[in-house]
C-alpha cells in the first residue's frame, strides 16, 4: 500500500471515465491498507483547513510586551594614589649592639629608589636618613631601594599609606691586631 497503490487507483478511476472523488477512488483501491493510507491523507488535509487564517481576525490587535534591555552602568575606575613615605636609614654598628647610636649614622651615602624598574629617584643621606615622599604613586608598585656600588638592596610593594622603613646596617670591620 502507499503512494503507488493510490496512483494506481487514480489511473484506474480515470480510465473508467469517472471523476476523481474519494468514493470513486476507494472502489479502485486494490492494496491491503490502502483505505487507511488515503483516509490518513484526507484527514490531514481536512485538519489543515481548520488552521487557515480567517479574514475576521483583521480587527483584532494583539498586545505583546516589548523587552528593551536596560544599560548596565559601567563603574568609573577609582584612581588610588599612595600617600606613603619611604624612610631609608644607613648606619655602621661600631659597638656591635645591633641598633644605631648617635655617632653611627652615615652621612652623604647615595640612595637610589626605583619604581617598577622604570623611574629612579636618587637622594643622599643626612644624619644617616634619606626620606622619599611617595605621594602620587600607584599603590602596589614594585619598589627597589638600593645603595649603588655597595651591592645592597631591599624590595617591597608600595602601600597605599603609612611609613616604610628600610634599614641598612654595616658591621664594624675587624681590624688586625698585628702589623704584618
Amino acid at each position: 500500500s502507499g503512494i503507488s497503490c493510490f496512483q494506481a487507483s487514480v489511473n484506474d478511476t480515470r480510465e473508467a471515465g469517472l471523476p476523481i472523488t474519494w468514493e470513486n477512488l476507494e472502489k479502485h483501491l486494490n492494496c491491503k491498507g490502502g483505505d487507511d493510507y488515503v483516509n490518513g491523507i484526507f484527514d490531514n488535509l481536512y485538519s489543515f483547513d481548520s488552521y487557515l487564517y480567517q479574514a475576521g481576525d483583521l480587527g483584532t490587535v494583539f498586545v505583546a510586551p516589548t523587552i528593551i534591555p536596560t544599560r548596565t552602568p559601567v563603574p568609573t575606575p577609582t584612581v588610588y594614589i599612595s600617600t606613603s613615605v619611604v624612610r631609608v636609614k644607613v648606619y655602621i654598628d661600631r659597638n656591635g649592639n645591633g641598633s644605631p647610636d648617635q655617632n653611627e649614622w652615615i652621612d652623604g651615602m647615595s640612595v637610589r629608589l626605583t619604581v617598577d624598574n622604570k623611574q629612579e629617584i636618587n637622594l643622599r643621606t643626612e644624619n644617616g636618613v634619606a626620606v622619599f615622599d611617595m605621594n602620587g604613586y600607584r599603590p602596589g608598585a614594585g619598589i627597589v631601594v638600593s645603595l649603588p656600588g655597595l651591592y645592597r638592596s631591599e624590595s617591597f610593594l608600595l602601600p597605599e599609606q603609612g611609613d616604610v622603613d628600610v634599614t641598612f646596617k654595616f658591621d664594624q670591620p675587624a681590624l688586625p691586631t698585628i702589623i704584618p
